[in-house]
């Protein structure tokens, strides 16, 4: 196995992971190595989600984040929304961190046995790639598989289709078996979980727009702006509730970002939001680039 070392921006972190040698090396692995004190937040110890190649930026999610687990017991884990025309919906339960250690220890059983140089081979095109990373508290080492396809079920008993037979055939026994687990997951305890915050990126454009709306009462006047001053970016309660334009987490791109919204006005131009991106209680990185985060961490400390 051939490994790459990235030297990063934060001065107590190093991360090594292994060269992706072409898109069709379909499975990966790698290793990445914090040192404590480069986590403010939560730190995950197990994730699990998917990278799609058809993923929109406008998506306020950049990875379909099936389940992740923190260093301080905390477990979030999606569920099925009720139907098609909602987004995605999460619980979470606060557990030990013994439990999630337990978790980590889990996959790393799993994980270890797949030989590196292992390639799942479904024989289709253009699917979605899932990872699970574990935190290895041996090594203090955050190490990430890939598996091209999404072969993993909840209830591995029940029939299967043409293609998911497929990608389970394609896929690693000890791969499948830990995603299995994952994704049938049981929090007894479980409760709704939602962001407690998100990131919002707004655009200066002199173009007028679909719609114009005050300021939000709950945004706070301060934010990272750029240095030709065209963007600013702003971190910004969520109100699970909310259902405008300006405040709301999408559900559905096609409803939201097929109308521009602006927040503020000015004499020459107007601000409209042109992203906003969910942040999570511990950021979420890929092992091939710690410097940015898959899904951010926490973002209150955002100013101008």
């Amino acid at each position: 196995m051939r490994y790459r070392v990235f030297q990063t921006a934060r001065p107590a972190a190093s991360a090594t992971a292994r060269a992706v040698s072409s898109c069709r090396a379909i499975a990966t692995i790698g290793l990445l190595v914090w040192a404590s004190s480069a986590f403010a937040d939560s730190r995950p110890v197990v994730a699990m989600f998917l990278v799609s190649p058809w993923r929109h930026a406008e998506d306020v999610w950049p990875i379909d984040l099936i389940l992740v687990a923190y260093d301080d017991g905390l477990i979030i884990k999606r569920v099925a929304p009720a139907s098609d025309n909602e987004g995605s919906q999460f619980v979470s339960q606060q557990s030990t961190t013994r439990d999630v250690m337990a978790l980590a220890a889990m996959a790393k059983l799993h994980l270890q046995k797949i030989p590196a140089g292992f390639q799942a081979r479904p024989g289709m095109l253009d699917l979605s790639t899932t990872y699970i990373q574990y935190w290895d508290k041996d090594k203090s080492e955050l190490v990430e598989i890939s598996n091209y396809g999404t072969p993993c079920m909840a209830d591995p008993d029940r029939p299967v289709g043409l293609f998911l037979k497929m990608m389970r055939d394609a896929a690693h026994p000890e791969f499948l078996e830990l995603c299995d687990a994952l994704l049938g997951l049981k929090l007894p305890g479980a409760q709704t979980w939602h962001p407690a915050e998100m990131l919002v990126t707004l655009l200066a454009q002199r173009s007028r727009p679909d719609e114009s709306v005050a300021w939000p009462t709950t945004w706070p006047r301060k934010w990272r702006e750029s240095a030709d001053h065209r963007v600013r970016e702003l971190c910004v309660p969520v109100d699970a509730k909310a259902t405008d334009l300006a405040t709301a987490l999408p559900p559905d791109r096609k409803t939201h970002w097929f109308r521009s919204v602006a927040v503020e006005e000015t004499k020459l131009e107007w601000w409209v939001i042109v992203a906003k991106e969910v942040v999570m209680p511990g950021a979420i990185y890929a092992l091939d680039n710690p410097d940015n985060p898959l899904i951010p961490g926490p973002c209150s400390t955002i100013a101008d």
